[in-house]
């Protein structure tokens, strides 16, 4: 029984992987969006220690974002965020258009959301 579990469980984080590497070209086929007003609430909202609204509930809005290929700014700049870069550093990316920066970023923070690891490069 724990090799039918594993197994499953391999298929399911394959599969994972595999729609963020496909949302994660969707970068490359577009302009880094902006931060907007109308961008995922969960994305773009913030309590008041400054963690975002998606982060306070559950990954679910991920997801969603992943299944409708919904790429925001708010998204973006989160995942630049905690990757370590300041703020400001996030319209310099965008402005050089560094998309290998913003994909490296996105794909850490979705790994570590929806895979609960950062390590599974």
């Amino acid at each position: 029984m724990l090799t039918e579990n594993k197994t499953v469980d391999n298929k399911k984080i394959n599969k994972i992987k595999k729609d963020i590497k496909k949302f994660i070209g969707l970068i490359d086929k577009q302009e880094i969006p902006d931060i907007s007003a109308g961008d995922c609430w969960h994305c773009l909202m913030k309590d008041e220690q400054g963690k975002n609204l998606g982060d306070l509930t559950n990954s679910e809005h991920l997801q969603e974002h992943i299944k409708e290929g919904y790429l925001t700014g708010s998204l973006l700049y989160n995942a630049i965020l905690e990757s370590g870069y300041r703020a400001e550093q996030f319209y310099i990316l965008k402005t050089m258009n560094l998309k290998d920066s913003f994909k490296r970023s996105l794909r850490k923070y979705l790994y570590k959301r929806l895979l609960n690891t950062e390590n599974l490069f």
